[in-house]
């Protein structure tokens, strides 16, 4: 991986891009910037004041209760029961 990555840097710093115009290589670096600041803005911005339904959800005591396994009953009755053919 690591041969494979410096050979495509120096591809890229002996030829920019596969000689594209300045402006597409422009456009290909802001594309990523802006992703990564609209990612950012709800890490920044987000405010609100936590609800907590997030804990009282996923909590120890609430997870134990819904992952119990009770145990099978003593007797199965069958309902489809094989008749014989005579």
């Amino acid at each position: 991986m690591y041969t494979l990555l410096v050979m495509t840097i120096k591809g890229d710093i002996d030829e920019p891009y596969g000689g594209y115009h300045d402006g597409w290589q422009a456009l290909g670096a802001l594309i990523p910037c802006i992703c990564f600041i609209v990612f950012l803005i709800p890490l920044i911005f987000n405010k609100e004041v936590p609800s907590g339904d997030f804990k009282r959800t996923f909590a120890i005591s609430n997870i134990k209760k819904s992952n119990a396994v009770e145990p099978a009953p003593a007797e199965i009755e069958l309902t489809n029961k094989p008749e014989a053919v005579e």
